[in-house]
Protein backbone atom coordinates (compact mmCIF):
# COMPACT_ATOMS: atom_id res chain seq x y z
CA UNK A 1 0.00 0.00 0.00
CA UNK A 2 1.49 3.40 -1.18
CA UNK A 3 2.25 6.04 1.34
CA UNK A 4 0.31 9.27 0.90
CA UNK A 5 2.15 12.04 -1.14
CA UNK A 6 3.34 15.05 0.74
CA UNK A 7 3.21 18.65 -0.55
CA UNK A 8 6.79 18.47 -1.79
CA UNK A 9 5.92 15.60 -4.10
CA UNK A 10 3.39 17.74 -6.00
CA UNK A 11 6.00 20.37 -7.19
CA UNK A 12 7.23 20.10 -10.89
CA UNK A 13 10.71 18.69 -11.36
CA UNK A 14 13.35 20.90 -13.26
CA UNK A 15 16.40 18.75 -13.11
CA UNK A 16 17.20 18.92 -16.93
CA UNK A 17 16.36 22.54 -17.92
CA UNK A 18 19.27 24.25 -16.14
CA UNK A 19 21.82 21.89 -17.63
CA UNK A 20 20.47 22.31 -21.16
CA UNK A 21 20.64 26.12 -21.04
CA UNK A 22 24.17 25.99 -19.68
CA UNK A 23 25.31 23.66 -22.50
CA UNK A 24 23.73 25.92 -25.16
CA UNK A 25 25.46 28.99 -23.79
CA UNK A 26 28.83 27.19 -23.76
CA UNK A 27 28.28 26.07 -27.38
CA UNK A 28 27.42 29.60 -28.56
CA UNK A 29 30.46 30.97 -26.74
CA UNK A 30 32.74 28.42 -28.39
CA UNK A 31 31.35 29.16 -31.84
CA UNK A 32 31.77 32.91 -31.28
CA UNK A 33 35.37 32.46 -30.14
CA UNK A 34 36.11 30.27 -33.16
CA UNK A 35 34.56 32.81 -35.56
CA UNK A 36 36.50 35.64 -33.93
CA UNK A 37 39.77 33.72 -34.22
CA UNK A 38 39.01 32.87 -37.87
CA UNK A 39 38.30 36.54 -38.58
CA UNK A 40 41.55 37.58 -36.90
CA UNK A 41 43.46 35.10 -39.06
CA UNK A 42 41.79 36.33 -42.25
CA UNK A 43 42.32 39.98 -41.40
CA UNK A 44 45.98 39.22 -40.74
CA UNK A 45 46.42 37.87 -44.28
CA UNK A 46 47.63 40.14 -47.10
CA UNK A 47 45.38 41.22 -49.99
CA UNK A 48 45.57 43.43 -53.06
CA UNK A 49 43.19 46.39 -52.90
CA UNK A 50 42.50 49.65 -54.71
CA UNK A 51 42.82 52.84 -52.66
CA UNK A 52 41.62 56.28 -53.88
CA UNK A 53 44.18 59.04 -54.30
CA UNK A 54 43.45 62.77 -54.48
CA UNK A 55 45.55 64.71 -57.01
CA UNK A 56 46.38 68.37 -56.39
CA UNK A 57 48.27 70.77 -58.69
CA UNK A 58 50.52 73.70 -57.93
CA UNK A 59 52.37 76.43 -59.85
CA UNK A 60 49.91 76.34 -62.74
CA UNK A 61 50.52 79.11 -65.32
CA UNK A 62 48.12 82.07 -65.22
CA UNK A 63 48.41 82.87 -68.94
CA UNK A 64 47.77 79.30 -70.12
CA UNK A 65 45.02 76.69 -69.86
CA UNK A 66 45.17 72.91 -69.89
CA UNK A 67 44.23 71.35 -73.22
CA UNK A 68 43.09 68.19 -71.44
CA UNK A 69 41.22 68.11 -68.17
CA UNK A 70 43.53 67.64 -65.22
CA UNK A 71 42.28 64.64 -63.23
CA UNK A 72 41.66 65.23 -59.54
CA UNK A 73 41.11 61.58 -58.65
CA UNK A 74 43.17 58.48 -59.24
CA UNK A 75 43.77 55.19 -57.51
CA UNK A 76 46.59 52.91 -56.55
CA UNK A 77 46.81 49.16 -56.17
CA UNK A 78 48.29 48.26 -52.82
CA UNK A 79 49.05 45.11 -50.90
CA UNK A 80 48.03 45.24 -47.24
CA UNK A 81 46.50 43.23 -44.45
CA UNK A 82 42.77 42.91 -44.05
CA UNK A 83 42.87 45.36 -41.14
CA UNK A 84 44.44 48.05 -43.36
CA UNK A 85 41.98 47.40 -46.17
CA UNK A 86 39.00 47.85 -43.85
CA UNK A 87 40.41 51.25 -42.83
CA UNK A 88 40.78 52.20 -46.51
CA UNK A 89 37.24 51.04 -47.33
CA UNK A 90 35.83 53.34 -44.70
CA UNK A 91 38.14 56.13 -45.95
CA UNK A 92 39.94 56.42 -42.67
CA UNK A 93 43.11 56.27 -44.77
CA UNK A 94 43.36 59.21 -47.19
CA UNK A 95 46.20 59.65 -49.67
CA UNK A 96 46.89 62.85 -51.59
CA UNK A 97 49.50 63.48 -54.26
CA UNK A 98 50.67 67.00 -55.16
CA UNK A 99 51.91 67.55 -58.73
CA UNK A 100 53.96 70.64 -59.54
CA UNK A 101 53.66 72.07 -63.05
CA UNK A 102 56.95 73.91 -62.62
CA UNK A 103 58.82 70.65 -62.05
CA UNK A 104 57.23 69.00 -65.09
CA UNK A 105 56.85 71.93 -67.52
CA UNK A 106 59.49 70.60 -69.91
CA UNK A 107 57.43 67.51 -70.73
CA UNK A 108 53.75 67.26 -71.71
CA UNK A 109 52.96 64.40 -69.37
CA UNK A 110 53.86 62.59 -66.14
CA UNK A 111 54.25 58.82 -66.22
CA UNK A 112 52.81 56.56 -63.57
CA UNK A 113 56.28 55.17 -62.79
CA UNK A 114 57.43 58.61 -61.62
CA UNK A 115 54.35 59.01 -59.47
CA UNK A 116 54.78 55.54 -58.00
CA UNK A 117 58.29 56.41 -56.87
CA UNK A 118 57.02 59.61 -55.26
CA UNK A 119 54.15 57.85 -53.52
CA UNK A 120 56.15 54.86 -52.31
CA UNK A 121 58.00 56.87 -49.68
CA UNK A 122 54.79 58.45 -48.39
CA UNK A 123 52.74 55.27 -48.08
CA UNK A 124 51.20 54.56 -44.66
CA UNK A 125 52.89 51.89 -42.61
CA UNK A 126 51.85 48.42 -43.74
CA UNK A 127 51.01 49.37 -47.35
CA UNK A 128 53.01 48.11 -50.33
CA UNK A 129 52.46 50.03 -53.58
CA UNK A 130 51.90 47.80 -56.62
CA UNK A 131 50.61 50.13 -59.38
CA UNK A 132 49.18 53.60 -60.14
CA UNK A 133 46.21 54.45 -62.38
CA UNK A 134 45.92 56.26 -64.78
CA UNK A 135 49.23 55.35 -66.31
CA UNK A 136 49.77 58.89 -67.69
CA UNK A 137 48.71 62.37 -66.55
CA UNK A 138 48.89 64.93 -69.34
CA UNK A 139 50.14 68.43 -68.54
CA UNK A 140 49.56 70.00 -71.96
CA UNK A 141 48.95 73.75 -71.76
CA UNK A 142 48.23 76.29 -74.46
CA UNK A 143 48.04 80.04 -74.52
CA UNK A 144 44.79 81.33 -73.02
CA UNK A 145 42.74 83.20 -75.63
CA UNK A 146 39.29 84.79 -75.82
CA UNK A 147 36.71 84.80 -78.58
CA UNK A 148 33.32 86.50 -78.83
CA UNK A 149 30.68 84.36 -80.52
CA UNK A 150 26.92 84.84 -81.13
CA UNK A 151 24.46 83.08 -78.83
CA UNK A 152 21.89 80.82 -80.47
CA UNK A 153 18.60 79.94 -78.79
CA UNK A 154 18.09 76.23 -78.28
CA UNK A 155 14.63 74.70 -77.84
CA UNK A 156 11.15 75.44 -79.13
CA UNK A 157 8.56 78.21 -78.79
CA UNK A 158 4.97 77.67 -79.92
CA UNK A 159 2.08 80.08 -79.82
CA UNK A 160 -1.58 79.80 -78.93
CA UNK A 161 -4.20 79.88 -81.68
CA UNK A 162 -4.43 83.28 -83.41
CA UNK A 163 -1.16 84.44 -81.79
CA UNK A 164 2.38 84.70 -83.08
CA UNK A 165 5.77 86.10 -82.15
CA UNK A 166 6.39 89.74 -82.91
CA UNK A 167 9.74 89.03 -84.49
CA UNK A 168 12.26 86.49 -83.25
CA UNK A 169 13.07 86.04 -79.54
CA UNK A 170 15.67 88.62 -78.48
CA UNK A 171 18.68 87.85 -76.28
CA UNK A 172 20.59 90.44 -74.27
CA UNK A 173 23.47 90.30 -74.73
CA UNK A 174 23.35 88.42 -78.03
CA UNK A 175 26.96 87.18 -77.79
CA UNK A 176 29.30 85.76 -75.17
CA UNK A 177 33.05 85.86 -74.61
CA UNK A 178 34.60 82.38 -74.41
CA UNK A 179 37.97 81.79 -72.73
CA UNK A 180 40.06 78.72 -73.50
CA UNK A 181 42.87 77.12 -75.53
CA UNK A 182 43.48 78.61 -78.95
CA UNK A 183 43.14 75.22 -80.67
CA UNK A 184 39.61 74.80 -79.27
CA UNK A 185 38.39 78.35 -79.85
CA UNK A 186 39.61 78.44 -83.46
CA UNK A 187 36.76 76.17 -84.56
CA UNK A 188 34.11 77.69 -82.29
CA UNK A 189 31.43 79.61 -84.24
CA UNK A 190 28.51 80.01 -81.80
CA UNK A 191 27.23 79.14 -78.33
CA UNK A 192 23.83 77.69 -77.40
CA UNK A 193 21.46 78.41 -74.55
CA UNK A 194 19.91 75.71 -72.45
CA UNK A 195 16.75 74.39 -74.16
CA UNK A 196 13.96 76.96 -74.05
CA UNK A 197 10.48 75.39 -73.81
CA UNK A 198 7.38 77.54 -74.23
CA UNK A 199 4.15 75.96 -75.47
CA UNK A 200 0.97 77.65 -76.66
CA UNK A 201 1.86 81.06 -75.24
CA UNK A 202 -0.55 83.99 -75.71
CA UNK A 203 1.43 86.71 -73.92
CA UNK A 204 4.93 88.12 -74.02
CA UNK A 205 7.63 86.39 -71.98
CA UNK A 206 10.91 87.64 -70.53
CA UNK A 207 13.44 86.43 -68.01
CA UNK A 208 16.87 84.80 -67.80
CA UNK A 209 18.11 81.61 -69.40
CA UNK A 210 21.36 79.75 -68.71
CA UNK A 211 23.95 79.08 -71.37
CA UNK A 212 25.03 75.53 -72.04
CA UNK A 213 28.00 74.46 -69.94
CA UNK A 214 31.36 74.05 -71.71
CA UNK A 215 32.14 70.52 -72.84
CA UNK A 216 35.82 70.95 -72.00
CA UNK A 217 36.97 71.87 -68.51
CA UNK A 218 39.64 74.09 -70.10
CA UNK A 219 36.92 76.34 -71.57
CA UNK A 220 35.01 78.92 -69.54
CA UNK A 221 32.44 81.64 -70.24
CA UNK A 222 32.55 85.29 -69.25
CA UNK A 223 28.90 84.91 -68.21
CA UNK A 224 26.62 81.94 -67.69
CA UNK A 225 23.18 83.56 -68.20
CA UNK A 226 21.52 85.97 -70.61
CA UNK A 227 18.19 87.78 -70.66
CA UNK A 228 15.52 86.86 -73.19
CA UNK A 229 12.43 88.68 -74.45
CA UNK A 230 9.65 87.07 -76.51
CA UNK A 231 6.99 89.48 -77.73
CA UNK A 232 3.63 87.91 -78.58
CA UNK A 233 0.67 89.50 -80.38
CA UNK A 234 -2.53 88.46 -82.20
CA UNK A 235 -2.33 88.09 -85.97
CA UNK A 236 -4.80 88.54 -88.78
CA UNK A 237 -5.16 87.75 -92.50
CA UNK A 238 -4.76 90.34 -95.21
CA UNK A 239 -5.57 89.93 -98.91
CA UNK A 240 -3.52 91.81 -101.51
CA UNK A 241 -4.18 92.08 -105.25
CA UNK A 242 -0.84 92.36 -107.08
CA UNK A 243 -0.21 93.01 -110.76
CA UNK A 244 2.02 90.41 -112.44
CA UNK A 245 5.28 91.69 -113.94
CA UNK A 246 6.58 89.83 -117.03
CA UNK A 247 10.32 89.14 -117.18
CA UNK A 248 12.61 88.16 -120.08
CA UNK A 249 10.00 88.61 -122.79
CA UNK A 250 11.62 88.32 -126.28
CA UNK A 251 12.03 91.72 -127.97
CA UNK A 252 10.07 90.73 -131.07
CA UNK A 253 7.17 89.29 -129.06
CA UNK A 254 4.22 90.75 -127.23
CA UNK A 255 2.71 88.69 -124.43
CA UNK A 256 -0.54 89.19 -122.60
CA UNK A 257 -0.96 87.22 -119.36
CA UNK A 258 -4.25 85.88 -118.12
CA UNK A 259 -5.07 86.82 -115.46
CA UNK A 260 -2.99 89.97 -115.12
CA UNK A 261 -3.06 89.99 -111.31
CA UNK A 262 -2.56 87.48 -108.53
CA UNK A 263 -4.43 87.36 -105.23
CA UNK A 264 -2.08 87.05 -102.23
CA UNK A 265 -3.17 85.98 -98.75
CA UNK A 266 -0.91 87.47 -96.11
CA UNK A 267 -0.49 86.43 -92.47
CA UNK A 268 0.54 89.45 -90.38
CA UNK A 269 0.61 90.63 -86.77
CA UNK A 270 -1.78 93.40 -85.79
CA UNK A 271 1.07 95.81 -85.08
CA UNK A 272 2.23 95.52 -88.71
CA UNK A 273 -1.18 95.46 -90.38
CA UNK A 274 -1.03 98.97 -91.81
CA UNK A 275 2.58 98.51 -92.95
CA UNK A 276 1.61 95.24 -94.68
CA UNK A 277 -1.14 97.03 -96.64
CA UNK A 278 1.37 99.48 -98.09
CA UNK A 279 4.47 97.26 -98.31
CA UNK A 280 6.08 96.40 -101.63
CA UNK A 281 5.04 92.99 -102.96
CA UNK A 282 6.20 91.80 -106.36
CA UNK A 283 4.60 89.07 -108.47
CA UNK A 284 6.64 87.99 -111.50
CA UNK A 285 6.36 85.56 -114.41
CA UNK A 286 9.72 84.71 -115.99
CA UNK A 287 9.76 83.66 -119.67
CA UNK A 288 13.49 82.91 -119.81
CA UNK A 289 13.05 79.13 -120.05
CA UNK A 290 9.57 79.10 -121.58
CA UNK A 291 8.99 77.67 -125.09
CA UNK A 292 6.50 80.13 -126.51
CA UNK A 293 5.38 77.68 -129.20
CA UNK A 294 4.73 74.67 -126.94
CA UNK A 295 4.14 75.92 -123.38
CA UNK A 296 0.77 77.29 -122.36
CA UNK A 297 1.44 78.24 -118.74
CA UNK A 298 4.12 80.14 -116.85
CA UNK A 299 4.78 80.00 -113.09
CA UNK A 300 4.15 83.02 -110.84
CA UNK A 301 6.64 83.86 -108.09
CA UNK A 302 6.43 86.35 -105.21
CA UNK A 303 9.33 88.45 -103.90
CA UNK A 304 10.29 91.77 -102.40
CA UNK A 305 8.04 91.68 -99.34
CA UNK A 306 9.26 92.43 -95.77
CA UNK A 307 9.95 89.67 -93.24
CA UNK A 308 6.99 90.58 -91.01
CA UNK A 309 4.66 89.48 -93.83
CA UNK A 310 4.12 85.72 -94.09
CA UNK A 311 2.55 84.49 -97.31
CA UNK A 312 -0.15 81.96 -96.46
CA UNK A 313 -0.97 81.25 -100.13
CA UNK A 314 -1.67 82.95 -103.43
CA UNK A 315 -3.65 82.22 -106.59
CA UNK A 316 -3.15 81.37 -109.31
CA UNK A 317 0.23 79.63 -109.12
CA UNK A 318 0.43 79.44 -112.92
CA UNK A 319 -1.07 81.76 -115.51
CA UNK A 320 -1.91 81.37 -119.18
CA UNK A 321 -0.49 83.74 -121.77
CA UNK A 322 -1.14 84.81 -125.34
CA UNK A 323 1.79 85.56 -127.66
CA UNK A 324 1.56 88.20 -130.38
CA UNK A 325 4.19 88.44 -133.14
Amino acid sequence: MEAPKGPEDKLPRKTGSVGTSRNTAILVLCVGIAAFLWLLIKLSDSYNWRVPVTLTYSNLPDDKVAVRELPTKSEIMVNATGFKIILARFRIVRISLPISYRENMNQPFVLASALENELAGDMPLGYKLLSFSPDTIYLQFEKKTTKKVPIVISGTVSYAKQYEGRGLPVLSPDSVTVIGPESVLDTLQQWYTQPMKFKEIAESKNGEIALQKPYYSSVSLAQTKVKYNIEVEPFTQLTREVEIELLNVPRNKQITPYPKTVKVFVHVGLSNLEAARNATLKATADFKNINLKQDRFVEVKLSGYPSFMKISSFEPFNIEFIVYN
